[in-house]
């Protein structure tokens, strides 16, 4: 089996041959007669991304590498410039660079340049250049290969290649729990605790739903209830038991007669100047307390009950969507904004009702529309006619919106630990996002826990693509499952995965980020088949330690679906008179389950542990077979 140990033409875009420069010898038999050179008066990520060079080549080489200033590198010495040296600048204009933009090249003298934007640029060319030139691999942030060579030639450099997506997250637990790995895996968003020796990241100000922290009901509704909308002909206020509403939230609301309540949640009057200008005021109040924030969210809650009053009803009418009233809102807010804090975006959401773009209302410039994918089925691409309606609006916005980002779904929130076949959709996904001019992309995914489906392969493709979008999906797929889960099993578990995605789209289900079971996909047959693909991948690897675990944790949402389905199962199977394959004792495969979910971390089965916590989860798990 051909192991994908490099895969260059997948990851570089803009790579041509420099004219005059040549092949590059960096070692000999372990020994080097190249100095790493920083500039002068170096910032800290071109110091960290010197470092990482440094100790990765003396890694892979067994050579001393030493990093020098400029200033003190010997006429005609060999070196590989890391940052805006000098020699970085005499051949190319950084003023031009775009965020998180890369330059890497090669010198007629033998030397050469890693540097970029001067934010995260550099850092992202040195971490390009050990990937793709010499092979190192991040597979999680405790994981990683590194090749050994004592002779280490690098062939011509000549690469300048700036992301299209200018924020990239993937909120899987993986990518957040270790700053060094996002920034590895370039990713630059909100979550990672990215320091200025990384680079930083994009900081939001209220990351989503921001319209109670700005206009919290407990404090203003008695007072000013025209803020607030109206329903059915009265102003209400109300906020869902499910979204932990505070105790003084609680209190005002038992406070009010019945028909001033509205249970399932409310928005504001976005019509009322007055309610605007005090919101204004606490968004600059909060910007003013945190002098790192680049965004700030003006967005609705997370429900509904927008506002029914004449004025915003008849723009919205007028309009075709409840999206004009927001988006004719938040643009007043922007302008605000900007008179203090031009540097700074305001993000608001095309989510839910305001999913579908306004007839000719077009966001200010330095307004982002975020939209969400939430209600499409996720088994197949937006391209699909299953998701026509979504495409539709994101194709609305690319035309108007100055600036497109997407909060886009891939998990399954009502159980994480259950598979779900949406992997052949994620690469169609983010092309087709970047492809109708989206330039930030939040991918929502297992946050609370490392042992669903294939977390780690899913973050580590997911985060490539989003750094380049045109590579080649099945080569990444392949490169990670074959390198991380051994030549054996790798391919043997891609199989399973083809099986179960083609049972999911035989079967045409709509594959919601809510699903509670896997009934309308997958039947008694399919398990009984898939559980003999998983047990030659589980064979492969038994006499391997490492290899096992990784296996087991990558299956543990599988093992999961057997024990939640082993009775009804096994009784089909064996009415149909086929040999039943599935596993031999349930309650020893259950108590296998919950002992690895929890030695890995996971104590969480779905989001919101307030609302399903783990023990009570955990122990119907060990309880379904008592006597087995």
């Amino acid at each position: 089996m051909k192991k994908f140990i490099f895969f260059l033409s997948a990851l570089l875009l803009v790579a041509a041959a420099a004219v005059n420069a040549q092949s590059v010898t960096l070692t000999t038999n372990g020994e080097t007669a190249y100095t790493i050179v920083l500039p002068d008066e170096p910032t800290p990520v071109e110091k960290t991304a010197a470092a990482e060079l440094q100790n990765y080549l003396t890694e892979i080489t067994g050579a001393a590498f030493r990093t020098i200033p400029e200033k003190d590198l010997p006429a005609g010495a060999k070196a590989i410039y890391v940052g805006r040296t000098n020699r970085a600048q005499n051949m190319v204009d950084f003023s031009t660079f775009r965020l998180d933009e890369i330059f890497m090249k090669s010198l007629d003298d033998g030397s050469i340049l890693l540097a970029g934007h001067d934010q995260r640029g550099t850092l992202y060319a040195v971490y390009t250049f050990l990937e793709e030139k010499l092979g190192v691999r991040w597979w999680t942030d405790t994981e990683s290969t590194v090749p050994r060579t004592p002779n280490l030639t690098i062939a011509p450099l000549d690469v300048r290649y700036a992301p299209k997506l200018i924020y990239r997250e993937s909120s899987y637990k993986v990518g957040f729990r270790d700053p060094v790995f996002a920034a590895r895996c370039k990713n630059n968003g909100s979550r990672p605790a990215l320091g200025p020796e990384l680079g930083g990241r994009h900081t939001y100000q209220f990351f989503v739903h921001s319209f109670n922290h700005l206009i919290p009901g407990e404090k203003y509704f008695k007072d000013h209830p025209d803020w607030f909308p109206e329903i059915n002909g009265v102003r209400k206020f109300g906020h869902p038991d499910w979204a932990w509403p505070s105790a003084g939230t609680k209190e005002l609301m038992a406070s009010l007669p019945p028909e001033q309540v509205h249970k399932a949640g409310t928005q504001l009057c976005l019509a009322n100047d007055e309610m605007r200008a005090e919101l204004t005021k606490n968004a600059l109040e909060a910007l003013r307390k945190n002098p790192n924030a680049t965004i700030i969210s003006i967005s609705q809650n997370d429900w509904k009950g927008y506002c029914e009053c004449e004025k915003c009803r008849a723009l919205d009418e007028a309009e075709g969507s409840h999206s004009a009233s927001l988006i004719n809102f938040v643009n007043k807010v922007a302008e605000d904004i900007e008179k203090e804090f031009p540097n700074v975006w305001v993000d608001t959401l095309a989510y839910q009702y305001t999913r579908k773009p306004p007839k000719t209302i077009k966001p200010r410039h330095n307004v982002i529309v975020r939209l969400c994918t939430i209600e499409c089925s996720f088994l197949k691409p937006l391209t699909d006619e299953s998701n026509r309606a979504l495409k539709d609006d994101i194709e609305g916005w690319a035309k108007i919106a100055p600036q497109l980002f997407v909060w886009d779904y891939v998990t399954n929130f009502s159980f994480y630990l259950q598979p779900h076949p949406n992997m052949r959709a994620l690469a169609p996904n983010i092309r087709f996002f970047v492809d109708n001019k989206t330039i930030g992309l939040y991918e929502q995914g297992d946050r609370d826990t490392t042992v669903s489906d294939f977390v780690y392969a899913r973050y580590w493709v997911i985060m490539h693509l989003l750094w380049n979008p045109d590579q080649d999906a099945k080569a990444l797929w392949n490169e990670f499952f074959v390198n991380y889960y051994g030549p054996k099993a790798g391919p043997i578990l891609l199989e399973y995965l083809d099986f179960i995605h083609d049972k999911a789209w035989a079967s045409d289900v709509y594959l919601r980020c809510f699903m509670a079971n896997t009934d309308k996909w997958l039947d008694a047959a399919s398990f009984n088949q898939s559980a003999q693909i998983v047990a030659r991948a589980r064979e492969a690897v038994k006499d391997d330690p490492v290899l096992k675990r990784r296996v087991d944790v990558a299956l543990l949402s599988y093992d999961l679906l057997w024990v939640r389905n082993y009775t009804k199962v096994k009784e089909e199977i064996e009415k149909s008179g086929q040999p039943f394959y599935g596993p031999k004792n349930p309650g020893a495969l259950a108590r296998a389950v919950i002992d690895l979910a929890e030695k890995e971390g996971t104590f969480q089965y779905r989001e919101w542990i307030s609302h399903w916590p783990w023990e009570p989860f955990r122990k119907s798990i060990l309880e379904m077979y008592p006597n087995e």
